[in-house]
């Protein structure tokens, strides 16, 4: 088997949708009354309209976690912590509030000396 698409409950489909378009410009590829898919690359998340939201974490590869977390805080987003380095590898990762229950992660795998 392998993993083809998650999905995570949300109270707000709107503002997430929203959300995604404004801070990470995404558009659904799919969008109802009670749900919305975006694609991360090839992977298809399902956003499904809830009477609540569940705890999240997307988390995001990047090349640059600085320049990516300041992109999204810039665009609105929240920070919940400001990139770093981690002790448990060449990790430089960072945490934004992403809409309802969601967190973004930002990881960078970096070069230490």
């Amino acid at each position: 088997m392998k993993l083809g698409h998650v999905h995570i409950p949300v109270s707000d489909l709107d503002e997430t949708v929203r959300w995604f378009e404004s801070v990470c410009e995404m558009r659904p590829s799919y969008r109802d009354q009670s749900m919305a898919e975006l694609m991360f690359g090839t992977f298809p998340v399902i956003f499904d309209k809830r009477d609540h939201s569940s705890r999240a974490t997307l988390g995001f590869i990047s090349e640059d976690c600085d320049r990516d977390f300041q992109r999204l805080v810039h665009r609105g987003a929240n920070a919940i912590e400001p990139p770093t380095d981690r002790s448990y590898g060449p990790i430089r990762s960072a945490y934004l509030k992403g809409p309802g229950e969601l967190t973004i992660e930002i990881e960078q795998i970096t070069q230490r000396a």
